[in-house]
């Protein structure tokens, strides 16, 4: 196959027409069985590790091996978005947005005339570092896979990564509402915080590969935990601190 027509038909393809093609691809010049792009069961690799490896007879793929170890490399530079990375992109967007939310209140206070609290200041840190965190976990396997990482090592270290910060926020965040509220952490607060510990703890399973292989699911499931769990606390507290400015007045 010449070069430049791989060139020419290349941006034709789509993931779903790559992996089409390299499931059905069976070359009539092979001496034997041939399957190409990820062994024996013939399946496309993505994630930008596609790879069109002829696994017939050395003699039988000679003749057109350069050409279609040059269509793999070409496949895989243009093939690094990584599968669901528009779920993530939503994701990130979204607790992006929720972090100029969570400012809210502190305008309302000085619209109305008021001084910040205790209180105040530690529901907008609070919500912003929860935001930052999805922000960044939506971002990160991307960034990882612009390395060339094979998908399950992104999705690996995406996890083990983003459980820190988790872990760091849940275990903090008792005794920081605590002190600025001098008050028991309520039941909810316990009960959202134990939900976002195991979004956590599922992120140290999946890098582990129990109970399956470091895939997609796990990770972004913790992440949307974690966006859904602090947007209730979110409304809940916002609902205090206007209860109380109206209680106030």
């Amino acid at each position: 196959m010449d070069r430049a027509v791989i060139d020419a038909l290349l941006p034709l393809f789509t993931p779903t027409t790559k992996n089409r093609w390299c499931r059905s691809i069976n070359p009539p010049f092979a001496a034997g069985p041939s399957h190409w792009l990820g062994g024996p069961d013939g399946r496309c690799e993505r994630g930008g590790q596609i790879r069109l490896i002829c696994a017939s007879t050395q003699q039988g793929c000679a003749a057109r091996r350069g050409s279609y170890v040059y269509f793999s490399q070409r496949l895989r530079d243009s093939s690094m978005e990584l599968p669901g990375a528009n779920y993530l992109y939503a994701l990130a967007t979204i607790s992006i947005t929720f972090v100029g939310f969570s400012a809210l209140l502190l305008v309302f206070r000085q619209t109305i005339g008021g001084k910040m609290t205790s209180y105040d200041s530690y529901f907008t840190l609070a919500f912003m570092q929860a935001g930052f965190i999805v922000t960044a976990g939506g971002l990160l396997p991307q960034l990882l896979a612009f390395f060339e990482m094979p998908l399950a090592s992104i999705w690996r270290a995406s996890s083990v990564i983003m459980a820190v910060p988790i872990f760091l926020f849940v275990v903090t965040t008792p005794k920081r509402r605590r002190a600025a509220t001098n008050e028991p952490v309520p039941f909810y607060v316990g009960l959202l915080l134990l939900l976002q510990f195991l979004a956590g703890a599922g992120l140290l399973l999946n890098a582990i590969g129990w109970p399956s292989p470091p895939r997609l699911a796990p990770f972004a499931l913790a992440l949307s935990v974690i966006l859904f769990t602090t947007g209730i606390a979110y409304l809940i507290a916002l609902a205090r601190a206007l209860r109380e400015n109206r209680d106030q007045g």
